[in-house]
């Protein structure tokens, strides 16, 4: 008795969730429930009687067959499992998963099959969602390796021809690239094996492919993918014939992107129709924008090595020393000119350190110092700007350079480069106009105290001739017209007085006279040997009147010879003693000692008047200079300076001296020891 006689069973089995019936051995099904006449899409009771295996789809095995009978009534689990597409009338296949097991009677014989079915489409449909996901990933993985790692783009498209054809299962692949405006057919094609399509390969590649025309061309219009059902039939495919011929008939494309612009289109082709596959094309695209990528790698790769095949052009013909450095402080580059700059070939400077090589020993520690600062805090004092140092030559000897140094990040840590440029000639040329610059400065300055001076001077020569005129004229006056009133007393002091106005006068003008021959160098000098205290004594004497108030003592040893100019040793010391005279009040002594000092003869004149400033000892000889005045006793300013240019002239020199005691002043000047100094009698020299 079968079991569905049993009420229990039978409610059961006609409620159940899942689609159920009892199939006889004949493979007709003898009842059904709801469940699996829903999932069949047809009424139950029309189920019965009706073959099972016509419910489920041809290509699937069947889930039992009269083979399975014998063979199920011998297992201990005799439950047959798989899964089967069931159609239903419209079409559509669902998939079940199917539980077959023999029901047996009481002597153990089959009398039936019990069948179970679960629907499972919705697993299905996910596992095949799944699947095509992961094979876009496998695809799209593969053709991100490619665009990495190829060497070439070309490389790259034709991996990506090659995995799109396996992913999507076309046997023939292609790659147009763009020249110019239009595309033009490559050597990239995937062919499977077995298909023979020479001739629309050569139609292929004699066809330029324009904007919008065949299949390459409406991609590169579009900047999309494009997919024809069938090519022979498309009013857009010139090379229809071909294809054909070939037997090909489906066919999609799609374009590969890279800097805004169609830069290669990817079509592919198949030997059966096909309807368009949106969820293709979407992968084909991404595809595209992979190998975009790939392109503007290359071009950017491209166009980095012309840059830096520019610069390194740049760098070996400067003139311009270029030296590369890394973080250890070794070098890594070193151009021509470096050589002709430092004198070390590149061969020779490569791998050596730069504070070896280049920098001088007092400098080594600061650079080391600084170079490890940036490395480890990033602050630089030196980088970025233009310094002048000193650089070390190969023969040892150090050279000033201009260098402007920059900072790199490398690979690995940082790299440090810069021109040198060697600036001995221009510190030369700077040095030299900085000292004419100077010597203008100095000579300007002079200029211009000169005419201070010589705005002073002409005050004071018209105010000193003005006194002893003023004099003369005045006692010549009186004299003439009261010469009867007078007493011979009187008008000898009056002569006196004239006299002496006459005499300062004529020293006034003869100071005049010796410091504009000095000037113009128009000085006769004919040296000859001279005793100097002898000559000394003519001299005061010679200025009785001018020293008359004074104690004049000339001390030193009478046998001393000096070799000078007896005109020029009488210029000297009248000037030194018309200024002790002018600056000491009358009564006081005025000192003069001689003495020898080695090669030279060494005179002093010591006064005991006001002195000379201290610090203004060398002032004082420079040419109107008067550091103080006494009235009547202005003078002209420049009787120490011509005291001075004698003395030169001579070949000794003149000073000042503060008195060790105190009070009053010290001039000293010296000149060569005669008896040491032979020159051919009669000799001349002239002052320049």
């Amino acid at each position: 008795m079968l079991p569905a006689a049993d009420s229990r069973f039978g409610y059961t089995f006609d409620v159940a969730a899942i689609g159920m019936c009892l199939v006889g051995l004949d493979g007709e099904i003898l009842r059904a429930n709801t469940a699996l006449a829903a999932l069949v899409d047809r009424p139950a009771a029309e189920l019965t009687g009706y073959p099972f295996a016509l419910l489920t789809h041809p290509d699937d095995a069947p889930p039992f067959s009269d083979a399975d009978t014998v063979t199920m009534s011998g297992r201990s689990d005799p439950t047959f499992w798989s899964e089967t597409r069931f159609v239903q009338p419209s079409g559509d296949a669902v998939w079940g998963l199917v539980a077959t097991a023999l029901l047996l009677d009481d002597g153990s014989h089959a009398i039936c099959r019990f069948v179970q079915v679960v629907d499972i489409t919705a697993a299905k449909e996910s596992e095949e969602a799944l699947r095509k996901q992961a094979a876009m990933n496998w695809l799209l993985r593969e053709v991100a390796t490619a665009a990495n790692e190829a060497a070439t783009s070309d490389e790259a498209l034709a991996t990506a021809v090659t995995s799109v054809c396996a992913h999507a299962g076309w046997p023939v692949g292609h790659v147009c690239r763009r020249v110019g405006d239009d595309l033009v057919s490559t050597p990239i094609w995937h062919i499977a094996d077995g298909m023979t399509i020479d001739a629309f390969v050569a139609e292929t590649e004699g066809t330029v492919f324009r904007a919008g025309i065949g299949l390459p061309g409406r991609v590169m219009a579009s900047r999309q993918a494009a997919w024809i059902v069938d090519v022979r039939h498309d009013g857009n495919f010139p090379r229809a014939g071909a294809a054909a011929a070939a037997g090909l008939q489906s066919a999609a494309a799609f374009p590969v992107m890279a800097g805004g612009e169609v830069r290669a289109v990817l079509e592919f082709f198949s030997d059966r129709p096909g309807q368009p596959d949106e969820e293709q094309l979407a992968i084909m695209t991404n595809v595209g924008a992979q190998l975009g990528r790939a392109i503007e790698r290359e071009e950017a790769a491209a166009a980095l090595r012309s840059s830096e095949e520019r610069i390194r052009h740049i760098v070996d013909t400067a003139t311009d020393a270029f030296i590369g450095m890394d973080a250890s402080g070794t070098i890594t580059d070193w151009n021509e000119s470096s050589a002709a700059v430092f004198g070390w070939t590149r061969a020779q400077a490569i791998g050596h350190t730069v504070a070896g090589l280049l920098i001088p020993v007092e400098m080594r520690a600061a650079h080391r110092e600084g170079l490890q600062r940036f490395l480890s805090t990033g602050e630089a004092k030196v980088i970025g700007q233009r310094l002048e140092l000193n650089a070390l030559h190969r023969d040892g000897h150090e050279f000033p350079v201009e260098i402007t140094i920059w900072a790199a990040p490398t690979d690995v840590d940082w790299g440090f480069f810069a021109f040198a440029r060697d600036i001995t000639a221009r510190k030369r040329a700077e040095l030299v106009l900085a000292e004419a610059y100077e010597r203008e400065r100095l000579a300007a300055d002079r200029l211009r105290d000169a005419n201070g001076m010589k705005d002073e001077f002409l005050a004071t020569v018209s105010h000193e001739l003005r006194t002893p005129l003023t004099i003369i004229s005045g006692f010549a006056e009186t004299l003439r017209h009261h010469h009867d009133q007078l007493d011979g007393d009187r008008r000898d002091e009056f002569v006196d007085r004239i006299r002496s106005s006459a005499d300062a006068m004529g020293r006034m003008v003869e100071q005049l006279l010796d410091f504009s021959r000095l000037q113009a160098g128009n000085v006769a000098f004919a040296p000859e040997n001279v005793p100097i205290v002898e000559s000394l004594r003519r001299t005061a004497d010679g200025l009785g009147a001018l020293l008359a108030a004074y104690t004049v003592v000339v001390e030193g040893p009478p046998a001393l010879v000096a070799w000078t100019d007896p005109q020029a040793l009488d210029r000297i010391v009248s000037n030194l003693l018309t200024n002790a005279a002018k600056f000491s009040a009358a009564g006081t002594r005025i000192e003069v000692s001689v003495r020898r000092a080695g090669d030279e003869v060494e005179v002093r004149v010591r006064d005991h008047g006001i002195g000379v400033p201290p610090g203004e000892e060398e002032r004082i000889f420079e040419r109107f200079v008067q550091l103080v005045t006494v009235p009547g006793h202005r003078g002209t300013g420049v009787g120490l300076a011509v005291a001075r240019r004698y003395a030169e002239l001579a070949g000794g020199r003149i000073w000042a001296d503060q008195p060790p005691d105190g009070g009053g002043a010290v001039f000293a000047f010296t000149l060569p020891i005669g008896s040491r100094r032979q020159v051919r009698a009669g000799a001349r020299g002239t002052a320049r």
